[in-house]
């Protein structure tokens, strides 16, 4: 019985030691945008949009119906890992809006 309560005390320590420390290794992706360029309210342009990508490629946009806001940002789920930098999970202060006047 000694021998159980050490290895829930090893455990619990463990646990303890670990606490705050991500669960998960950062998700490998090709590419990523973050969506951090811009100030509240600028119209969305492909300048902005290509500030705020990580990877290969460029983004386009045909006309200005999105906008940066800092209104509704999201965290991603957990870090992920593009050409090997990690961008963090947490920390979003930034978001892309689209005016939805057609919402009940």
């Amino acid at each position: 019985m000694e021998d159980v309560a050490k290895t829930l005390a090893g455990w619990e320590a463990l646990m303890k030691s670990v606490a705050g420390v991500a669960a998960f290794a950062a998700a490998p992706v090709d590419i990523y945008q973050d969506m951090e360029s811009g100030a509240n309210g600028d119209v969305l342009t492909p300048a902005l949009m290509n500030a705020s990508h990580h990877g290969g490629g460029t983004w386009s946009i045909d006309k200005g119906e999105l906008w940066v806001s800092t209104t509704k940002p999201r965290d991603l789920p957990g870090p992920v890992s593009v050409g090997g930098t990690i961008y963090a999970a947490k920390g979003a202060g930034r978001c892309w809006m689209v005016h939805d006047d057609k919402e009940p």
